[in-house]
């Protein structure tokens, strides 16, 4: 390999990847002769120069260049020399059939992505590392965009969300108030975690809710205000 001439290697404290000379898919070996200490770089460069050696579009091909992107994603490295544009993308030319599609699909229902993964893929698309960084949409894209998820083609169309799922997304708005239900003694009651909440437990409309709150809940002459025969305060 290239990467090997003329390298010097970092301190033993450094982090190492172990690099398959013969890579296993090919029929090498787990085992010390088949195996070189590479850094993160030399590792992803490594899998560019074996993908080189093979056809476009072949298996082994887009193998090293998978690893080679699988690793730069890892270890949240930001390679501005890796190209994986139009041939040097594992899927150039190819589409996946329905049955993969249904798959990938139920996969990913069932993955649980800790919020340190999260973070780490927050920051891997933000700022200048996001391929839309400094640019805009045009017009045209915008509309095929819209298009594509108008009426029926819309993932959500003739859905509705379970009661229990639109729970934990008011829970999770960052501008909810929890609300108290005070009796006519100003006693509380109970505490709901939203407005929305409070006004469905109690049959009364969000609407005249948000209104009585908004008014401070106190009449000109300085009493409460009653709705749906309870007191209501922000908690």
């Amino acid at each position: 390999m290239n990467i090997l001439k003329n390298r010097i290697l970092p301190d033993d404290n450094f982090k190492y990847h172990n690099h398959h000379i013969i890579p296993k898919f090919m029929g090498g070996e787990d085992i010390k002769e088949n195996i070189v200490k590479l850094t993160i770089e030399e590792h992803i460069q490594a899998h560019l120069e074996l993908a080189e050696c093979f056809p476009i579009g072949s298996e082994e091909r887009n193998k090293n260049l998978c690893s080679a992107n699988l690793t730069k994603v890892w270890t949240n490295k930001n390679f501005a020399d890796i190209d994986i544009s139009k041939e040097n993308n594992p899927m150039w030319g190819k589409t996946h059939s329905e049955d993969t599609k249904k798959q990938i699909g139920e996969k990913s229902k069932k993955k649980n992505f800790t919020l340190e993964y999260k973070k780490k893929l927050s920051i891997a698309a933000s700022g200048k590392n996001n391929p839309m960084w400094g640019k805009r949409h045009t017009e045209l894209t915008r509309k095929k965009i819209s298009d594509a998820q108008c009426g029926d083609k819309h993932h959500w169309y003739g859905t509705t969300r379970p009661d229990e799922v639109k729970k934990k997304i008011g829970l999770l708005q960052p501008s909810r108030k929890k609300i108290g239900k005070y009796d006519l003694n100003s006693n509380l009651i109970e505490v709901y975690d939203s407005m929305g909440i409070a006004a469905k437990s109690n049959n009364i409309e969000q609407g005249n809710l948000t209104t009585y709150l908004k008014s401070g809940g106190i009449k000109k002459n300085g009493s409460p205000k009653i709705l749906g025969g309870y007191i209501w305060k922000e908690h």
